[in-house]
């Protein structure tokens, strides 16, 4: 059942994090996804669309491996086809701005491999 999207911040809660955890177990199977979808229910109320965006990143640590150049590598390979036409980012791409936010906390002690990352969601 899908959830009732009003405001521009409901795409950034359950929502969201139900179409990431979909994209995620694809290509990583070991995922929790039930976790993952539960912390960002649980906690996202009230907040702003920044903290929400936020909050799926911090669920994203918590739940992909600890081991940041085997998350990233899971991160990377969900992202799919380039966007050629470099238009609809708010639209249809708005779920890599928590990937973003999770490169930014969580990459900086590996920032090759960050810049890499950073370029495939430009």
């Amino acid at each position: 059942m899908e959830e009732n999207i009003s405001r521009p911040t409901d795409y950034f809660g359950a929502n969201l994090a139900k179409l990431l955890a979909h994209k995620i177990a694809l290509v990583y199977p070991a995922f929790n996804d039930r976790k993952f979808i539960s912390f960002v229910r649980k906690n996202c109320a009230d907040k702003s669309l920044t903290q929400r965006v936020e909050l799926i990143a911090d669920s994203l640590e918590l739940n992909l491996p600890p081991d940041y150049k085997e998350a990233i590598a899971i991160l990377m390979n969900i992202m799919g086809k380039e966007n050629s036409k470099e238009t609809g980012m708010f639209k249809e791409y708005y779920w890599l701005m928590p990937v973003g936010k999770f490169i930014e906390k969580n990459g900086l002690d590996h920032f090759q491999l960050s810049m890499v990352a950073i370029e495939e969601l430009t």
